[in-house]
């Protein structure tokens, strides 16, 4: 009897272990903690800069259609010029000074946006500065966070670090862009910013505390050159079918995308008339739309062939522009209307945020 008692006991325990929700391993270890707050915190400050910047072109500069498209030429120029670069020149550098550094000239250069507004004379050119520059330093802190990562993550937990920062990431995407929008119906769009300018500095403290051995750069690298470690990965790319289609079809993407993205507030603000909050509100219901589309890769994945996955997704990434066209043709129901268009796929890339590994 006592020993059935016992097996009783024994499987209920096993049952509590498996139902009980474990705590990660990596939340116990400190270098990776720090890191991974400092993400949270700047992501989320860097997702309402995402909202608050086109809007204090916008609302407060009054910017024309011309002004908001070379604004997000110069937000993603940097990647087209830097990015490559970035990835083979961070090899080679102290990759925690890499970020600290990046971290404390975007708190600057932030910092003087809402400075410039209080004192009234801000102006385009100013933001186009800061979105340069910003962007520019985000292509390095990128390529260093992803090189990072294993200094201070065992191998085996990899992934999950992976996991957890990307987990981070798609809450703050969702999170930022309402909180932008709200904070901009309260206060002034350019003091809004001030909140990423201060997420920096605090991912700048922790990530400056974090005691990590950094694997050295010539076990990678070698003696080559940055422009031959580039131009083999383009001679990669370039001699591979698939990867040159997927390439082409990005880029053709992503070049109507920014096209779209650099007009989208000033059609929600000054043509549909829709509040701050509504604007926020709208981006972060595309990031939610994004963040299930992550949820659903795997699973559609295993029972879709990969280029038919491809085409289904731009395919409903197309269908979601045609519906936010049509909120031009029901004015009264506009913003739910948006809501549905955005959800295939965001308007709008991000301005001074940062990808996780």
């Amino acid at each position: 009897m006592s020993s059935l008692r016992g097996q009783v006991i024994g499987g209920l325990k096993q049952w509590r272990d498996r139902m009980e929700p474990k705590r990660s391993v990596l939340l116990t270890e400190d270098a990776f903690l720090k890191l991974w707050t400092a993400q949270a915190v700047s992501t989320l400050g860097s997702q309402i800069t995402f909202v608050a910047l086109p809007l204090t072109a916008a609302a407060v500069l009054g910017a024309s259609p011309a002004q908001m498209g070379l604004l997000g030429i110069v937000e993603y120029v940097p990647f087209i010029l830097f990015g490559l670069l970035a990835g083979a020149w961070v090899d080679r550098l102290p990759r925690r000074a890499v970020m600290v550094v990046a971290d404390l000239v975007r708190a600057a250069i932030l910092v003087s946006v809402p400075a410039a507004a209080l004192a009234g004379r801000l102006t385009m050119e100013h933001l186009y500065i800061v979105a340069f520059v910003g962007n520019t330093l985000t292509a390095f802190f990128d390529a260093a966070l992803q090189a990072y990562v294993p200094s201070v993550v065992r191998k085996a937990l990899l992934i999950e670090a992976n996991s957890m920062l990307q987990v981070v990431y798609s809450l703050a995407r969702i999170a930022g862009p309402a909180l932008a929008g709200l904070l901009s119906s309260w206060f002034a769009a350019p003091l809004v910013i001030t909140l990423d300018a201060v997420s920096f500095l605090i991912s700048a403290i922790l990530l400056s505390t974090i005691r990590a051995t950094e694997s050295t750069s010539t076990s990678r690298t070698g003696h080559r050159s940055i422009w031959h470690e580039i131009g083999a990965g383009l001679s990669s790319v370039w001699r591979n079918p698939m990867l040159l289609a997927i390439a082409g079809s990005g880029a053709t993407f992503n070049l109507f995308h920014i096209a779209m993205g650099a007009v989208f507030i000033l059609f929600l603000t000054q043509y549909l008339h829709l509040d701050q909050a509504s604007v926020g509100m709208i981006f972060a219901v595309s990031n939610i739309g994004s963040l299930v589309g992550a949820a659903l890769a795997g699973p559609v994945r295993r029972r879709l062939e990969l280029g038919t996955t491809l085409i289904i997704s731009l395919v409903g990434a197309a269908v979601g522009r045609v519906v936010v066209s049509l909120s031009d043709d029901l004015p009264f129901m506009a913003f739910w209307w948006l809501l549905l268009g955005v959800v295939p796929d965001g308007p709008h890339a991000s301005h001074l945020q940062r990808q996780p590994s």
